[in-house]
């Protein structure tokens, strides 16, 4: 193996774990009453809705079936509505309730806050750094939608 690609197996295997440590901070740190998969999809209807139970399958890479299970909780719980589309009745679109839309903030403003406590901690050049790797991070998770 080449020493670019070992330095490039190196480094992600830090970033992983890394990103695994960061997200159970994040749900330890954060009070919401649904799971990480449920949250990241309620977040996707409230960011790109309305979308269709596939579209949001397709886009939080699960099958079909697990989104219309899953679906049906957060409708059950009323975080979720189902609306007709009026050309296709076969068709129904996916819409955060206001609940559903006031859970998303909540979690999303702790979550800052919790890494807002964290990131103060760090020196003006380290923050720089981790301003340049989010950045560069959120190019490459773009490119891959």
């Amino acid at each position: 193996m080449t020493s670019a690609k070992s330095d490039l197996l190196e480094i992600g295997a830090a970033l992983r774990l890394l990103a695994g440590r960061l997200n159970r901070r994040l749900r330890q740190n954060t009070d919401v009453p649904v799971g990480a998969t449920a949250l990241s999809a309620l977040s996707a209807v409230l960011s790109r809705g309305p979308l269709t139970v596939g579209q949001l399958a397709e886009r939080e890479r699960v099958r079909p079936p697990t989104m219309t299970s899953m679906v049906a909780g957060l409708e059950a719980r009323g975080l979720l509505a189902r609306r007709s589309d009026d050309s296709d009745r076969r068709l129904s679109w996916l819409e955060c309730t206001e609940q559903g839309r006031e859970l998303v903030l909540a979690s999303r403003t702790q979550g800052n806050l919790y890494l807002s406590r964290l990131l103060v901690r760090l020196t003006p050049l380290e923050l720089d750094a981790v301003r340049t790797a989010v950045t560069a991070l959120s190019r490459l998770l773009e490119s891959e939608v």
